[in-house]
């Protein structure tokens, strides 16, 4: 199975945060599945690093790189279909960033991992562990 990671999801995962659900984490280090990491999370982390709301230990240009290949994730690029599709969207969700991260679920039939309730509408995020 593909799975796409939130930023959320990554962050605390990265960070050995406990806040990330044991159940997650498990399943994120021994499910076996290919996980995504979008290209909307390096930029809304770098973002909100740059703006002073994201404390980080590191600079995100060396925690990305770092992180992605240390765990075996794959970076999922921005295409157009997935602009487009978040066009089209019912307004469950009115952060941007987010509504990408559906679209590119949705474009490429793939589940995400988010504690954020306002992804449930749209069917894409994934509830088994």
């Amino acid at each position: 199975m593909t799975v796409l990671l939130d930023t959320h999801i990554f962050l605390w995962f990265v960070e050995g945060d406990p806040k990330l659900p044991l159940r997650w984490k498990d399943y994120i280090t021994t499910s076996g599945s290919h996980f995504l990491i979008s290209h909307v999370v390096p930029w809304e982390i770098s973002i909100k690093h740059g703006l002073g709301k994201l404390k980080l230990d590191r600079r995100p240009s060396e925690l990305f790189p770092e992180q992605v290949l240390a765990n075996g994730f794959e970076f999922l690029p921005i295409s157009l279909p997935h602009v487009l599709r978040q066009g089209e969207l019912p307004p469950h969700h009115g952060d941007p960033f987010d509504r990408l991260l559906v679209a590119q679920c949705l474009v490429e039939r793939v589940k995400i991992i988010s504690l954020d309730p306002q992804h449930e509408p749209y069917g894409v995020v994934l509830t088994e562990s």
